[in-house]
């Protein structure tokens, strides 16, 4: 959704939204905050990589169809699982027998350019409402590809209702800024503290007290709206001892630029 073609006006202009997530993430984000008027500061606070082992990861692609159910709760599990699978020479495409559920409309999106559209996404776009949505899963085996920091409790959640799960490490999460994206940000403090900082995962929290840490300005995660795509992510905040200014209503980006609106709207 262009949020811009609703409202001719700009309502952002003069305001500066710091993005955390990864670049090949934020761009779209980036374009929506600059077509209001305002300034994205585009500095990842996370860096996504292999794992250090893919045993794990392609024992399960070649047995891909053991499983009843394949789970991914992220478009990077989909990009490095399908990727994965593409290097080994595995025709994950013939799996038809293997029913797929993807957290939300990214992870759908990135499932249908490499996959196949998915059979299940929750109500609500976060991990816990998975396992409701799959219904009865007692018996089924169920393979969750995902990263090395993702929470356990879906997991726990399927164990609990019988299911067999299997979690494998697909990419892995290496928190706080590169060496450019401090500088940056240095250079950005001759403006003061952003007015929006975004975080889109706990993951993202986590490495942006770190980064700002790093070059100086830890201040900013007080003085800034700090602005979660979700509940897990404001959890986090809370939990580092800062104050989330808004939730998304919507788990997505989308959600997030709405919230960034009703944020600087309140506070004009």
């Amino acid at each position: 959704m262009n949020l811009a073609c609703r409202n001719n006006s700009k309502p952002l202009t003069g305001r500066r939204v710091m993005i955390t997530r990864p670049v090949h993430q934020a761009n779209g984000l980036a374009a929506e905050i600059k077509s209001l008027g305002g300034r994205a500061i585009v500095s990842p606070a996370i860096n996504l990589v292999p794992p250090d082992d893919w045993q794990p990861v392609d024992r399960t692609i070649r047995n891909l169809k053991d499983f009843d159910w394949l789970i991914f709760t992220s478009a990077n599990g989909v990009s490095f699982f399908c990727e994965r699978a593409r290097e080994l020479g595995v025709d994950y495409l013939q799996a038809k027998n293997v029913k797929i559920a993807a957290i939300g409309p990214a992870t759908a999106k990135e499932l249908k350019k490499r996959w196949r559209a998915p059979d299940v996404i929750p109500e609500r776009y976060i991990s816990d409402d998975i396992a409701f949505a799959l219904g009865e899963v007692s018996g089924k085996k169920i393979l969750l590809p995902r990263a090395d920091l993702a929470r356990k409790d879906l997991t726990q959640a399927l164990r609990q209702g019988g299911a067999l799960t299997t979690d494998v490490t697909v990419y892995s999460i290496k928190p706080g800024g590169s060496e450019d994206v401090i500088e940056l940000l240095k250079k950005e403090a001759a403006n003061g503290p952003p007015d929006v900082i975004t975080f889109t995962s706990a993951a993202t929290v986590s490495g942006t007290e770190s980064t700002l840490k790093d070059a100086g300005l830890l201040n900013w995660m007080k003085e800034s709206a700090l602005i979660c795509i979700g509940p897990i992510t404001a959890k986090r905040i809370e939990e580092l001892g800062y104050q989330p200014a808004r939730v998304a209503k919507e788990f997505t980006s989308t959600g997030l630029l709405q919230a960034i609106l009703e944020e600087i709207g309140e506070n004009d």
